[in-house]
């Protein structure tokens, strides 16, 4: 039996995360692709797969900036890192009182049920 002690000690566990993530990542590059190409519409395909290319990207820069707090979360405190990481759910949450067309309102219009 593992002890919880022992959990983070040694690169087992960080080489399991990277794996689980590598692996994740592979899927999502190819499945969502192939997904959006069957459903799109064909006047948007194109977009549609260019904005997924578009977030990846944008997913793998957030993910170099996460690792650059790290990096200079040797030297701030901890408290002014979680604060910064409210700083992108907050303008999430304000947009999300912007989008038109979610589901909840397709659920409601007329025009969707059937």
């Amino acid at each position: 039996m593992v002890e919880d002690e022992n959990i983070g000690e040694g690169p087992l566990a960080p080489d399991i995360g990277r794996l689980a993530t590598g692996y994740g990542m592979g899927v999502f590059s190819y499945v969502v692709p192939v997904f959006i190409a069957e459903i799109a519409p064909k006047d948007l395909r194109g977009l549609i797969t260019a904005a997924n290319q578009v977030a990846t990207m944008l997913m793998l820069m957030i993910t170099a900036a996460v690792s650059l707090a790290f990096v200079i979360g040797t030297s701030i405190t901890w408290r002014t890192l979680a604060l910064t990481g409210l700083v992108p759910c907050i303008v999430l949450v304000i947009r999300l009182f912007f989008i038109p067309e979610s589901p909840r309102w397709l659920v409601r219009s007329t025009c969707f049920r059937g």
